[in-house]
């Protein structure tokens, strides 16, 4: 568990003759509004938000020295001291899983070989990934891009890769657990008009379908990943509203699901949105392992990823080169790249168990696979 730390510059640094006991019950109340007001004083003061001087500072010498001394300890703690005692909570390590792979790949028109794909597999898995999205068993007339899923599969399992592959009904997880694969991904969208658009189905009805899929991968001890797809805005509905997605996971907690990725379908979340939703998922199912996913539309991707972290998330997922879009999604850009993802944490001292130098360059390589990506650079985009 990570360790939360408190330092209040006003007890720190005032001087009083009271001493520390009597500010007990001052820094339960305090320790009770930061809280409430977390993502304005922290996230908020991160992006420039806010900017006032701390007032309770005493302008001596000696209080300034307390201060500076209580600010260097807190940093030592991997914990960033905000003016007012606010901090910003940093965790040792987080899981970082690429779905370039599938995800990245789906949408690219112009066919990628599986010796291709084979290479930027081995890639990922040489920089030192846990676990890496890799296929989609969907019908080839869909996502013609997947069409040698099982093919993908066999090579994956002769690494002895944990991966994941996207089954969105039980036909794709019997053609899964025929190739063996040790974790399976279904999707829901949270908006209703989205899962008509995708799957032709309303969220109640697939969300229907979907419990024989759950029932059969546990059955067979197989690792189940649920989506919930445009958990905070959907491109043919606008916002998503946190009923709607509660609606998907909760149902996602009852069929079992061993972890829930929250999913910025169209990149269009913010920080403040992305700490709230995900602090509330979190007080509503303490139990439940959440990924947050994000897409770089807007270019927040980093700015929302650093919000879930403060809200406790610690897995997320990246596309090499930042490959992706849905191709239910109009206007949505690729996923956060997973380059990026480690070197901010890197820089942050929050370790990823990842190679950057061995991830930039398996991203060179998936960028060199990508006409979408090579055409924007072309076009100037």
């Amino acid at each position: 568990m990570d360790a939360i730390h408190w330092i209040d510059p006003h007890a720190a640094v005032s001087g009083t003759r009271k001493g520390c006991k009597s500010t007990q019950l001052y820094l339960l109340v305090r320790v009770w509004i930061s809280h409430q007001f977390f993502v304005l004083a922290n996230v908020g003061a991160y992006f420039g938000i806010l900017n006032e001087e701390h007032k309770g500072i005493e302008d001596s010498w000696c209080s300034r020295m307390r201060y500076n001394q209580h600010k260097r300890t807190a940093r030592e703690q991997g914990v960033w001291l905000h003016h007012g005692g606010i901090y910003m909570e940093f965790p040792q390590s987080v899981e970082l899983i690429d779905v370039g792979p599938r995800d990245g790949l789906q949408n690219e028109p112009i066919p990628i070989s599986l010796t291709q794909k084979k290479e930027l597999i081995l890639r990922l898995a040489q920089a030192g990934y846990k676990r890496i999205e890799t296929a989609s068993f969907v019908h080839p007339k869909w996502v013609p891009q997947m069409a040698d899923a099982e093919a993908v599969a066999e090579y994956c399992n002769e690494l002895g890769l944990t991966y994941l592959a996207l089954t969105p009904n039980e036909r794709g997880l019997e053609r899964a657990m025929a190739a063996q694969v040790p974790q399976v991904a279904v999707f829901i969208g949270a908006s209703s008009p989205f899962n008509q658009k995708n799957i032709n189905r309303t969220t109640d009805e697939a969300l229907h379908e979907v419990a024989s899929v759950f029932a059969k991968a546990k059955a067979n001890g197989v690792f189940v990943r649920g989506y919930v797809s445009t958990a905070f805005s959907c491109p043919y509905q606008g916002k998503v509203s946190f009923p709607e997605v509660q609606h998907v996971v909760d149902r996602f907690v009852q069929l079992g699901a061993d972890e829930i990725d929250i999913g910025d379908t169209d990149g269009h979340a913010n920080p403040r949105g992305v700490y709230e939703r995900f602090a509330r998922l979190q007080e509503l199912y303490p139990q439940t392992v959440f990924v947050a996913h994000f897409h770089d539309t807007w270019k927040m991707a980093l700015a929302n990823t650093l919000a879930a972290l403060q809200a406790g998330i610690r897995k997320f997922d990246g596309s090499v080169g930042g490959l992706g879009g849905c191709p239910y999604s109009p206007g949505a850009s690729g996923n956060v790249a997973t380059e990026d993802l480690v070197r901010m944490f890197t820089e942050m001292g929050v370790d990823t168990g990842l190679s950057l130098p061995a991830v930039k360059e398996a991203a060179q390589f998936a960028t060199s696979l990508s006409s979408r990506l090579n055409t924007c650079s072309a076009n100037g985009g």
